[in-house]
């Protein structure tokens, strides 16, 4: 008999696509789950579940986390396991930084980050008013941001349009334009 990491034992399961519920055991190894049986197993770290829902990690889209260690340990005890933060149009404006900071002290869960515009970005430019446009140059100069952000591993771009009125048409074309650039097809 395999010896996993960790067993979760005599949970209910619900299996959405079937619309089902049944008692399973959950083999894992190095957090990766692999094994899903109604057999006995054995793990070195064992957790009766019993009475209890077995679920997949929560991804909450709209976050603002952004590493701060008593949001994330909320988040965990809520059942999430990724957030996405970002949102709002405000973000960490150095993404590869961020992102490397996260991985070297460790975080309680996954973390994925937008870039965002309405507030970062703009504050970057030195746009200090969010009723003021940006000039042609400060445009460029946050799409020089975005694509960097994006190569350093950005998911996305978030806007939050009711935090900068001053936003133009011509500046969210051009930032949309960049967006499709990165669709992940």
């Amino acid at each position: 008999m395999d010896i996993y990491d960790l067993v979760i034992k005599n949970g209910v399961l619900i299996n959405v696509e079937k619309d089902s519920t049944s008692n399973e055991n959950i083999g894992i190894i190095k957090n990766k789950i692999v094994a899903v049986t109604s057999e006995e197993i054995k793990g070195k770290i064992e957790i009766d579940a019993k009475g209890c829902i077995i679920s997949p990690g929560f991804i909450d889209v709209h976050a603002h986390l952004e590493g701060h260690l008593e949001s994330g340990k909320l988040s965990a005890l809520q059942g999430v396991t990724t957030s996405v933060g970002g949102n709002c149009g405000i973000s960490p404006i150095h993404t590869k930084d961020f992102l490397d900071a996260q991985d070297e002290k460790g975080f309680i869960i996954n973390q994925a980050e937008l870039v965002g515009q309405s507030i970062s970005l703009r504050e970057a430019v030195g746009i200090n008013s969010p009723y003021l446009p940006a000039s042609g140059h400060q445009i460029s100069d946050m799409a020089v941001l975005i694509e960097k952000s994006f190569q350093e591993g950005a998911i996305g771009l978030s806007f939050g349009f009711e935090y900068a009125p001053g936003s133009s048409l011509e500046e969210m074309r051009a930032f949309f334009s960049l967006s499709e650039k990165y669709k992940k097809k």
